[in-house]
């Protein structure tokens, strides 16, 4: 990738054509006025009924919508399905109105489970406990579809429609990089009208601009979001790929971005299978884009403000990793993954007990089982423009070194933590 030497933080273009003027007078939609208010769920560009809104990376590679101002009809129907800002506004995120008292405050507390799929293969398939897998079964076995993510042939991240497990098994692990949702909503919503049972799969934000372009409460629509960290930029993965291809003088063939069966559930080793020249396999096994993503360097701007960061989501049950089960019930962890379930509609239990008997659960308080990203937004890093600057500026293996703690130095810096760590911990028995 050719780089500017300059960083200009979240360039990109916001119309086409912005010199056109219809005969209405109308100005153009204006659908975000700073970046932190866009998600990049598409909803605007699948509402548009003239096909006036495209979605385009800007400089940090996350996709914005641009409108087409000669084919605009200043309908505003793009407006009218941007859920996040109406949630950033009740979280008192936007600084044109004081918070709302939200819904949430009258909500009853969804109930909590820590569940384990009772076949142990799909367990160890399933980058958790395998609960995925249970629902999406059975919804598969009632003739519906299931929309999920998948990684690509190009190793990046994309939501598919499923109609078969072979399919709905691409889904199954994390993919750290904001999925992309081309054409998605409008397929979601034909199946719909058509009377098949749908399970859409996602990213918060994703669920509730899916919710906000249909529209109407469908019946037969169920959704389940993710407990999210924040989305990675895709940019900055690519990159990362290719660093680690030159280093290693050979292509990328396979990636897991969390090795849940050689490293075990608790551990995040990135696992990279390179091919070299004379056609031998390589295995890579880093932390460096790891760091880089719990530092939250590489999320989304909106991310930062996040107004589904808390135990009250969009979706009909909302998922995760159980981090803390060690502590809340160690019998129940054996390092292979458990789920975290919250059960946050009628529609949700409804769905979980017909699930219940292909997996282990245990009821859960949920005050225990709250990690960081059900609290509250990471904040952003105060060195996140620095970040970027030197990503345009210098070569990727300074970024990694700084912000993913590659190289010998970091590496016995990392060891001597450990060492130091471990006698104290000897001493205070």
């Amino acid at each position: 990738m050719e780089r500017s030497k300059q960083y200009v933080p979240h360039q990109s273009v916001r119309y086409l054509n912005s010199e056109n003027k219809d005969d209405s007078g109308k100005p153009l939609p204006m659908l975000y006025e700073n970046r932190e208010n866009c998600c990049g769920c598409t909803a605007c560009e699948a509402a548009c009924p003239v096909n006036a809104i495209v979605m385009a990376d800007d400089s940090e590679g996350f996709p914005y919508p641009v409108i087409d101002a000669k084919k605009c009809l200043r309908c505003g129907k793009c407006l009218a399905v941007c859920r996040l800002k109406e949630d950033q506004r009740e979280k008192g995120y936007l600084k044109d109105a004081p918070p709302k008292t939200t819904e949430a405050a009258s909500k009853e507390p969804p109930a909590c489970y820590a569940v384990k799929h009772k076949n142990f293969e799909i367990r160890m398939a399933s980058r958790s406990g395998g609960i995925f897998t249970a629902v999406s079964d059975w919804i598969l076995e009632q003739g519906g579809v299931v929309y999920g993510c998948v990684q690509t042939k190009d190793f990046l991240a994309q939501h598919i429609r499923a109609e078969r497990k072979e399919d709905r098994d691409r889904m199954r692990g994390s993919k750290y990089i904001q999925s992309s949702l081309d054409g998605i909503f409008p397929q979601v919503r034909s199946d719909l009208d058509a009377g098949r049972k749908v399970l859409f799969s996602g990213t918060s934000c994703q669920v509730a601009g899916l919710k906000s372009y249909l529209r109407t409460d469908y019946e037969n629509l169920l959704t389940v979001d993710i407990v999210c960290h924040g989305v990675p930029s895709p940019l900055i993965w690519k990159e990362y790929l290719v660093w680690q291809s030159k280093k290693h003088k050979a292509v990328c063939k396979a990636v897991d971005f969390r090795n849940k069966r050689d490293f075990g559930w608790k551990a995040h080793v990135e696992t990279l299978t390179l091919q070299n020249v004379r056609g031998e396999m390589i295995q890579v096994n880093s932390e460096v884009y790891k760091r880089m993503f719990n530092g939250v360097y590489l999320s989304r701007p909106s991310c930062y403000q996040c107004p589904y960061k808390s135990v009250f989501h969009p979706a009909d049950l909302t998922i995760a990793d159980y981090w803390g089960i060690q502590k809340i019930a160690p019998e129940f962890n054996d390092n292979k993954g458990v789920s975290l379930v919250l059960v946050n509609t009628e529609a949700g239990k409804a769905l979980f007990e017909q699930v219940k008997d292909t997996v282990e659960l245990l009821e859960c308080k949920l005050e225990d089982s709250l990690q960081p990203a059900l609290k509250a937004p990471f904040p952003v890093p105060a060195d996140r423009t620095e970040f970027w600057k030197m990503f345009y500026s210098e070569p990727f293996e300074a970024l990694a070194k700084k912000y993913g703690g590659y190289g010998f130095v970091n590496t016995a810096k990392r060891k001597l933590g450990r060492l130091k760590r471990s006698l104290k911990a000897k001493l205070r028995r």
